[in-house]
């Protein structure tokens, strides 16, 4: 069997007093401890109050990614139509101008008239060829 220590009462007591020693140095070192943390909290609420957690933010950068193409679809389509305008206007202006100038410019010599020659088939081997008929001057 085992055998039984017993304590006397001084080291009963000692014991004892090491002990509320040990428990006024850990309260004292929660004081200080405490005095650290005081506004913690209210640091932690500011910060908290201007972060986004990561799904907030996935979410919407998704939805203005989404936005922002359809602004660049719109973006592009308008600058095509402003291009098909440019282009109609400047062709527009291309055949008024040169409709003015029909009008009123002198219409030039027309050149003479070209006769076309006629058109042979390739003569068969050991055939004659035609001669060219003469056509009449206009």
């Amino acid at each position: 069997m085992a055998e039984q220590q017993y304590v006397t009462r001084r080291e009963f007591a000692e014991v004892r007093r090491a002990n509320r020693r040990a428990l006024k140095l850990q309260a004292r070192e929660y004081e200080r401890r405490l005095k650290h943390l005081n506004g913690e909290q209210k640091r932690i609420a500011a910060a908290a109050a201007v972060t986004l957690r990561k799904d907030i933010y996935d979410a919407e950068r998704k939805t203005l990614e989404a936005r922002l193409n359809i602004l660049e679809t719109a973006e592009n389509r308008r600058a095509g139509a402003m291009r098909l305008v440019f282009v109609l206007a400047t062709s527009g202006a291309v055949s008024g101008v040169v409709g003015l100038a029909s009008l009123f410019l002198p219409k030039p010599a027309l050149p003479p008239q070209v006769v076309p020659l006629p058109y042979y088939a390739p003569a068969a081997p050991g055939t004659m060829v035609p001669q060219p008929q003469q056509t009449p001057q206009r």
